[in-house]
């Protein structure tokens, strides 16, 4: 809203200071059904910068009463702690198979051999 009334206003601005440019002669053409209405473009112009104005001061208002909401959100903040995990047991190396097998077994599940 308030960018749309920054150009309106501009356009009816450049116009009105520069009516020999294309702008202002686009303008005077678009323009042309409006003179039957007996308006100039100067007229015209005037009337595009006051309804740029309304627009700008429109979007303003809208903007600081979005900024000035009362019901602003709250963001409740709490602490990551790492993820904690148990360890299985102690676990050894079978010295001639290489197999995993729980510390203190006496004979591996995987050769059936002695580890004393």
């Amino acid at each position: 809203m308030l960018v749309i009334g920054f150009i309106f206003y501009q356009f009816g601005f450049s116009a009105e200071l520069h009516q020999a440019t294309l702008l202002g002669r686009w303008l005077n053409e678009i323009a042309g059904p409006v003179a039957s209405w007996g308006l100039s473009l100067d007229d015209v112009a005037v009337i595009l910068q006051f309804i740029g104005g309304l627009l700008v001061v429109f979007g303003l208002v809208v903007c600081f009463a979005g900024v000035a909401r009362s019901d602003k959100i709250q963001f409740q903040s709490r602490s990551i702690e790492p993820e904690r995990t148990e360890p299985k047991g102690a676990v050894k190396n079978c010295k001639f198979c290489g197999a995993e097998i729980k510390e203190g077994s006496t004979f591996c599940s995987s050769c059936n051999k002695s580890q004393t």
